[in-house]
């Protein structure tokens, strides 16, 4: 992983928009946070994109960009967010103190237990189709959360555990198939890899598009599309509605 986070890095410093770089190590996945001196008029969304297609080579980084204005903001308002940088977060570059790489400090937390025992499970076909049969029942459960959350008219966050169940089916069935894809979350990766054993996956391919980029917007600050800082981003009835049954549509095509 350090090899990678490396080249990376050596790529990324050529962007003279760039400021900082954290590298999030989650339990589960990791993050790239990378925070910008100006967005060119690009919504949060759409940075996402330009930065994940910009650095293709490193695909299963999930690319958050923040602009410098919006960062200070964070730190000014001293948003909860912080504790979760804190935690998970390492600044790996720093173009205006550092201006070099810095990887790993020499007191780098050990590999979380979780990590390590993924690691150790996805080398084996056997404990690829476990996995999966874990993938599916944890999709389930936040499938679950979903519904009772739509029901309680909290409309927001049904959506958000939809788009986290839907990407637990589509890894279940990969990890089924033999595919190893835990630390990818690119929806279009998981479609597409997917597609070579079921191809009419694709199919759901503009609706799921629609509700990662929803996903976007209820994880984190709000920064989605136009919305300005302090805003509540609010997601209607209909539109949750929508995609609790496209879920439904999506397990009942992979299971």
């Amino acid at each position: 992983m350090k090899r990678i986070v490396t080249d990376f890095l050596n790529s990324a410093k050529q962007d003279q928009n760039i400021l900082k770089i954290f590298f999030l190590e989650y339990p589960k996945f990791f993050e790239t946070l990378v925070i910008i001196e100006e967005s060119n008029n690009l919504n949060f969304k759409e940075r996402s994109e330009l930065y994940k297609n910009k650095f293709v080579h490193f695909s299963s980084f999930n690319f958050v960009i923040y602009t410098k204005k919006e960062w200070n903001d964070i730190e000014k308002n001293n948003h909860h967010f912080l504790e979760t940088i804190k935690d998970f977060g390492e600044l790996i570059y720093d173009k205006n103190i550092f201006n070099k790489l810095k990887i790993f400090s020499k007191n780098k937390k050990k590999e979380s237990p979780i990590s390590e025992a993924i690691n150790q499970a996805v080398e084996s076909n056997y404990s690829l189709k476990m996995f999966a049969k874990s993938l599916k029942i944890a999709g389930e459960e936040d499938f679950l959360v979903a519904k009772i959350l739509f029901k309680e008219r909290f409309f927001k966050h049904s959506v958000f555990f939809c788009q986290q169940s839907v990407e637990k089916f589509l890894k279940s069935k990969l990890h089924f198939f033999g595919t190893k894809s835990f630390k990818v979350h690119n929806f279009d990766i998981l479609l597409s890899s997917l597609s070579k054993h079921l191809p009419d996956i694709i199919n759901f391919k503009n609706e799921v598009e629609k509700l990662e980029s929803l996903y976007l917007i209820t994880r984190y600050p709000p920064f989605g599309y136009s919305s300005k800082m302090g805003e509540s981003i609010s997601i209607s009835e209909s539109n949750s509605k929508k995609y609790i049954d496209l879920v439904e549509k999506i397990y009942k095509f992979l299971f």
